[in-house]
């Protein structure tokens, strides 16, 4: 698909849920290997950060609405990555809970504007080409998606690499480093690969007059007959 700024976006927003992937994916482990609790305790971290995000689903929109979509896109970036950095030194369940809830405040901001910044890259192609794609743009959006698997394994395959993590039967010398390494590294990697790209791209800031315009129906008449050409 040539358009650049539909290449931009897609992979920085991929960055996000790439992260997001790896801490569902290896939250309980982190639970068990790096703050050595029993692994029941993770729905406490995990329900604090969906409660954060939740909520903070009301500030967000309304800073969206302050300050437009695109300064809180990258504003809610910068405060996802601050708390994959903060949730690499939690040593217990309350410092890990009070960094979980900075990753739930910038996964609220990132579920409040990312739809909106693809909005933006649909709306300024169909001003350009003066058709609506929205379908075919979501179905290729899509294949971003499918880079959270890939992304899973190759993280999953590295503990084995550098850590000697294989399975709970055999975790290595430690397990603990490695999975702070997964659940914390690696998403704070990708977020701030992701933060500093959305620095760099640009959208439009509203909905272009021609995208929000309904296309009107041609007049009545013959179809060889150009509209140019018909008597008035």
């Amino acid at each position: 698909m040539r358009n650049p700024m539909f290449w931009t976006v897609g992979l920085t927003g991929a960055c996000y849920g790439m992260a997001m992937a790896l801490v569902l994916s290896g939250i309980q482990l982190y639970v068990r290997y790096s703050l050595g609790l029993p692994v029941g305790n993770a729905l406490y971290l995990q329900g604090v950060v969906i409660l954060v995000s939740a909520g903070g689903l009301v500030v967000w929109t309304r800073v969206v609405a302050r300050r437009g979509a695109l300064w809180t896109w990258r504003l809610a970036f910068a405060v996802l990555a601050a708390g994959f950095a903060a949730l690499f030194f939690a040593t217990d369940l309350l410092t890990a809970i009070a960094a979980g809830m900075l990753v739930g405040a910038g996964w609220s901001g990132m579920l409040a504007t990312n739809d909106l910044i693809v909005a933006r890259v649909l709306d300024a192609d169909a001003a350009r080409n003066g058709e609506h794609r929205e379908g075919l743009f979501l179905s290729a959006f899509g294949f971003f998606g499918r880079l959270n698997g890939i992304v899973t394994g190759l993280a999953l395959t590295s503990l084995g690499v550098f850590f000697g993590y294989n399975s709970g039967d055999d975790p290595g010398a430690d397990p603990g480093l490695a999975f702070r390494v997964y659940l914390c590294a690696y998403p704070f990697v990708l977020t701030t690969i992701g933060a500093i790209a959305a620095r760099l791209i640009s959208v439009p800031v509203e909905t272009p007059p021609e995208a929000a315009e309904p296309v009107e129906p041609p007049p009545p008449g013959p179809v060889d007959e150009s509209p140019v050409e018909r008597p008035r």
